[in-house]
């Protein structure tokens, strides 16, 4: 989303990992769900033979996320939000 390289290696190397865990509740599930279901409108989006999707990434990032409890979010606001802060 037109961030910097040294910014994203920043990002990256201020993160503690990756980690894998169970889904937390059938909302998480549900929401992911959705997610899929939204971007398979865009599938022309998919880059063959790569596993980095850009296009996909910055076209899911145009759509909100969360719920009315909680609240929507953008997500690349919120990716923005992050940077700022390192």
């Amino acid at each position: 989303d037109g961030y910097e390289d040294e910014v994203v290696e920043k990002f990256i190397n201020h993160s503690k990992g990756i980690t894998y865990t169970n889904t937390k509740n059938r909302s998480m599930v549900s929401k992911m769900n959705k997610a899929c279901e939204i971007l398979e409108y865009h599938e022309e989006l998919f880059e063959n033979g790569s596993i980095y999707k850009t296009d996909m990434s910055r076209k899911a990032n145009e759509y909100t996320m969360g719920s009315y409890k909680t609240g929507f979010v953008y997500p690349s606001e919120e990716m923005h939000e992050d940077l700022l802060v390192l």
